[in-house]
């Protein structure tokens, strides 16, 4: 078994009471922030001494609840800072990305830096999220399975061909390419646990699957990811009947 922490980021300084929406900028303070992020790091490099085994940070927008807009920037900064910690995300709000190309590259890189101390995730986010960055929360399911997708390809075909609603690639080449081989993700909703029993394939009982929450009674063990594709292959031949 492995210890993992999970960690939101929050801001550092207590605002009771004043936790309405917006917050306003007269509650914000420079240094707290500042102080928040650096005391997170020294937390996290003295779970790697006491012996934890990695942790793990999600993306969120527009709120003190959390001051980690960006996992994959904090995780690069914390992995200067410690040797040995897996770094996991539950994970990066792929509807509200522009390119799924670009998040597929920046984990690649961050897993290159780390030689494969990352363990990537995908997540949708919350309906506040969709209005901070303007886009229509009725597209976030298809924004989501269509960017996992693409980002599943970038990391695993020779060449990434993809012509779909949102998303549109041809012939690209991604360097560099993750340095785990295949790339470790964590699986914190249906749709991702859907796309991981697949990206697993054949080979379904010897690929790393790190489940998060909920998802891991889906994943316990490698035969309950092959009755999910192969359930999945059912409603699909189901769906084309109709």
């Amino acid at each position: 078994m492995q210890v993992f922490t999970f960690d939101f980021v929050p801001y550092g300084k207590d605002l009771t009471g004043r936790l309405k929406y917006p917050v306003g900028r007269e509650n914000y303070e420079s240094e707290v922030a500042a102080k928040t992020y650096e005391n997170h790091v020294e937390q996290f490099q003295l779970m790697e001494e006491v012996g934890f085994d990695g942790v793990c940070l999600n993306e969120h927008h527009g709120s003190p609840y959390s001051l980690d807009n960006s996992p994959n920037v904090f995780l690069a900064y914390v992995a200067a800072k410690t040797k040995r910690l897996k770094l996991a995300m539950a994970g990066n709000l792929l509807p509200l990305h522009g390119h799924p190309l670009r998040v597929a590259e920046e984990l690649a890189m961050l897993d290159n830096l780390t030689r494969g101390r990352i363990i990537a995730g995908f997540v949708r986010g919350i309906p506040r999220e969709y209005l901070a960055l303007s886009i229509p929360l009725r597209e976030g399911r298809p924004r989501f399975e269509e960017a996992l997708d693409v980002i599943l390809k970038a990391w695993t075909n020779d060449l990434l061909n993809h012509d779909g609603q949102f998303y549109h690639y041809k012939d690209v080449d991604m360097w560099p390419r993750p340095y785990q081989s295949p790339l470790q993700f964590g699986y914190a909703a249906p749709e991702v646990v859907r796309a991981g029993a697949r990206f697993n394939g054949p080979d379904v009982g010897k690929r790393p699957a790190v489940a998060f929450g909920e998802s891991r009674r889906r994943l316990r063990f490698p035969e309950r990811r092959a009755e999910i594709v192969r359930n999945e292959d059912l409603h699909s031949k189901k769906r084309v009947a109709a």
